[in-house]
């Protein structure tokens, strides 16, 4: 995790905890009906698979991009060379699918240590709906929640 990403999870903590007139300590919130903690953000569903980087891709961005693997040299490999993605599908040996259509979900995972199950917990919505415009803004599909022992 990055020290942008790691700063994400505090900012998304301290703006549920603010709505919920919760206690903020040691990283995480105290609030009336539990403790809450953004723990992480992943890509998951991938759909097909996640896109697998080979050893002609990187010669091409090596060759025409300085070494910068980035999504322009991705797209003009796949304009002169076809498919990029390494992947090797059991019927075709290859994936054929092109790296705009390889996607994912990109979630947030929320810890929540708490007695009450989540849907009785009633300071859990408003904690989520303070950090609604930012999971937005970050193009963050959505919110797993985690079970904090």
């Amino acid at each position: 995790m990055d020290k942008e990403e790691k700063q994400l999870l505090t900012d998304l903590t301290l703006m549920g905890c603010k709505a919920i007139d919760g206690k903020y300590t040691d990283k995480h919130c105290e609030g009336k009906d539990g403790d809450y903690l953004f723990d992480s953000i992943h890509n998951v569903n991938f759909k097909p698979h996640p896109f697998m980087i080979g050893v002609p891709l990187v010669a091409h961005a090596s060759d025409y991009y300085g070494g910068m693997l980035g999504i322009a040299a991705i797209q003009d490999f796949e304009e002169r060379h076809g498919y990029s993605c390494a992947f090797k599908d059991k019927k075709t040996m290859k994936c054929l699918v092109p790296y705009v259509e390889h996607t994912s979900d990109k979630v947030a995972f929320l810890k929540v240590k708490s007695e009450r199950e989540l849907n009785e917990n009633k300071e859990l919505p408003k904690f989520l709906y303070a950090c609604k415009p930012t999971l937005e803004e970050k193009k963050i599909d959505g919110i797993a929640f985690v079970k904090w022992r």
